[in-house]
């Protein structure tokens, strides 16, 4: 089921926000259904980062980065505010959406100096 994920790649940001590919790949690979915690793309960093942060409780962090694993999620800073996630896919790539290239997977060396963390859903059996 890991491969569901590709039908993802192309869609505009406008239909789906970088938490909203997350929401997406969740259901569509684990069938996890992630809480939405906004109705509207928000229209600031500052928001963006503060919806991060009051939803930490549904994830926990991966302190070790060589621990992460497909599925895990890979916080980013943008202009000094943690407000970007992206879906960790494995050798080195990521799956994220961003204004200007809606959804597509990148190399995570390419990101590597804006990452300020990694986290995985506690919802997720993968998270013991």
């Amino acid at each position: 089921m890991k491969e569901d994920y590709s039908k993802l790649i192309g869609t505009p940001y406008s239909e789906k926000d970088c938490y909203g590919i997350i929401v997406e790949f969740y259901k569509v690979v684990f069938g996890i259904d992630l809480s939405r915690y906004y109705d509207e793309i928000p229209k600031s960093r500052d928001v963006a980062k503060n919806l991060i942060y009051s939803s930490m409780g549904d994830f926990r962090e991966i302190k070790d980065a060589k621990a992460i694993q497909f599925g895990d999620l890979i916080l980013i800073k943008i202009f000094g505010v943690e407000s970007h996630i992206a879906v960790y896919l494995g050798d080195d790539k990521m799956l994220h959406s961003t204004l200007h290239s809606g959804c597509v997977v990148e190399r995570v060396l390419r990101w590597k100096h804006l990452i300020v963390g990694y986290y995985r859903v506690v919802k997720d059996d993968t998270a013991s």
